[in-house]
């Protein structure tokens, strides 16, 4: 089947015969949604020319890459069903860590091997294990999603991975993120009554909240009679598309779930 990319301004899009009607060849073309290269614009024209071909099934799945899995489990798991901080954290996960090491295999190749030199491979390079236990819930949760309902592979490599981290290591400042006294004394030297951020830097500090939770208060959610505030949402980042370009966009969002 022919096909081609083609850039237009700063955007991308891919085009590609179809069936003929009447005799007569036909072509559609469209954008190449978060292509930024061309050979990114290639490879979402790779993937439409399969879904074409198999009418709605993304590729066979003894030809499927990781990478294409994880963009199609994205767009028809994550973003539809997620809250947009998961999503946006998800996505960071699997652009930064996953793609770079396990894009390239076939998913049908990747085993609990793989699987385990993957995450023994990060914590060697000492990430946190709250990180890796994130990326670990990733490809568990993508891969176990790959079996059923997809039925792409028949088993769950992740399934049989441990995280081989010393449990009895107490966490450190790092681990938890703790400010030290140092950053603190000067935050509260220049960040004074007057400033921007001292308001929302004052809640925070002193109401132990998350920066999203902070940003997504309103008048209604504080009670000065009891000196109570209600922390109902936050404020949350989404990835959206926007001329080919991804780009950042704030909204108000529901907070942590009751298990979070």
């Amino acid at each position: 089947m022919r096909g081609g990319v083609r850039k237009r301004g700063s955007t991308w899009y891919y085009y590609f015969e179809i069936a003929k009607i009447d005799g007569k060849r036909q072509k559609i073309e469209r954008t190449a949604e978060g292509a930024a290269t061309k050979s990114e614009a290639e490879r979402v024209l790779r993937r439409k020319i399969m879904e074409y071909e198999n009418i709605g099934s993304i590729t066979k799945p003894s030809e499927m890459s990781v990478h294409d899995f994880l963009m199609f489990w994205q767009k028809e798991y994550v973003q539809l069903k997620l809250k947009p901080n998961t999503q946006y954290n998800y996505e960071s996960i699997i652009r930064i860590h996953i793609l770079p090491h396990l894009g390239k295999y076939k998913l049908k190749s990747l085993s609990p091997h793989v699987m385990q030199q993957f995450v023994n491979l990060k914590v060697r390079e000492g990430w946190a294990r709250k990180t890796i236990e994130i990326m670990i819930g990733v490809l568990n949760k993508s891969l176990k999603q790959a079996v059923y309902p997809y039925k792409y592979i028949n088993e769950n490599p992740m399934q049989y991975v441990e995280l081989l981290i010393e449990t009895s290591r107490k966490p450190t400042r790092e681990d938890l993120k703790i400010q030290s006294r140092e950053n603190f004394k000067i935050l509260s030297e220049n960040v004074r009554e007057g400033h921007p951020f001292y308001l929302p830097y004052m809640i925070g500090l002193n109401a132990a909240l998350r920066v999203g939770e902070t940003c997504g208060l309103e008048w209604k959610h504080i009670d000065f009679e009891d000196g109570v505030i209600n922390v109902e949402q936050q404020l949350v980042g989404k990835k959206t598309e926007i001329e080919g370009k991804t780009k950042l966009q704030w909204e108000i969002g529901p907070p942590k779930s009751k298990a979070g």
